[in-house]
């Protein structure tokens, strides 16, 4: 436990690139979960749910050519 406590001072207080890299890992491992669950879930409910998340969290600009112009 001791070990976690000295990894959590070291990426909260020290390097900001290492804060960077574990928050993008988060946010990559999300998308992935996310993409999963869309992908290979057999409830159409889960799938859309999944879609739904996927589609706030990789959200566009308009005129990016993403779903904000109808686009599906």
């Amino acid at each position: 436990m001791p070990l976690l406590i000295d990894l959590l001072k070291d990426i909260l207080l020290g390097d900001e690139g290492l804060l960077t890299g574990a928050a993008s890992l988060v946010y990559a491992t999300t998308i992935t979960g996310a993409a999963s669950a869309a992908l290979f879930s057999r409830s159409p409910e889960r799938r859309r749910t999944a879609r739904d998340l996927l589609a706030l969290l990789l959200r566009t600009k308009p005129g990016d050519g993403g779903e904000s112009e109808g686009r599906r």
